[in-house]
């Protein structure tokens, strides 16, 4: 029987087990920890508060959903499907662009916060940022800071990007040679 003190997200860690006590209203209280072969008993006052299956293998977790804050339980639900479907409502150039960002050799939840940014851009530079996405397909540059990178700085509207082309011509000034000079 061990005697814990609960701390925001702190893994309890008994020999070979981790747990996690995210029942917010126990955070600070001391709790009394029973387990088994099997289980894991958690008690604060006397009064159990948790259950939790035990893991047969060190050092790995077991959640129960419901013992998730929202945040987490939203996040265990993405996927990249989720994204991909997403993308795909809003232009077939971005769905292309999340598909390769998901091709990458890295995983996939890696890319989660990459593609929610992509989401914030393009909410933000409506316009431009389908633009932007096909520079970046175009160049393999399949990064955030990049995107971003093309709508703040107008890099998006360059003639190699398929923006138009302007013709400036120089100003007029004496130290400026013609034709006229060198013949």
């Amino acid at each position: 029987m061990n005697e814990l003190s609960f701390e925001v997200d702190d893994p309890i860690y008994l020999s070979e087990i981790a747990i996690k006590m995210i029942l917010g209203c126990y955070i600070g209280k001391k709790a009394q920890v029973i387990y088994t072969k099997n289980l894991v008993h958690i008690f604060v006052a006397g009064k159990q508060v948790a259950l939790h299956q035990r893991s047969p293998k060190q050092n790995a977790y077991t959640t129960l959903e419901e013992h998730l804050d929202a945040r987490h339980r939203e996040f265990r639900k993405k996927n990249p499907a989720h994204y991909l479907t997403r993308a795909n409502a809003i232009s077939p150039v971005f769905s292309e662009l999340v598909r390769m960002i998901f091709e990458q050799k890295r995983h996939p939840e890696q890319l989660y916060r990459t593609c929610d940014g992509l989401f914030r851009l393009q909410r933000t530079y409506s316009e431009l940022f389908i633009k932007a996405c096909q520079v970046a397909i175009t160049h393999r540059q399949l990064r955030y800071k990049f995107v971003e990178g093309l709508l703040i700085t107008g890099m998006v509207n360059f003639p190699e990007h398929g923006g138009a082309q302007t013709e400036k011509k120089l100003p007029l000034h004496e130290n400026i040679r013609n034709r006229g000079y060198y013949s």
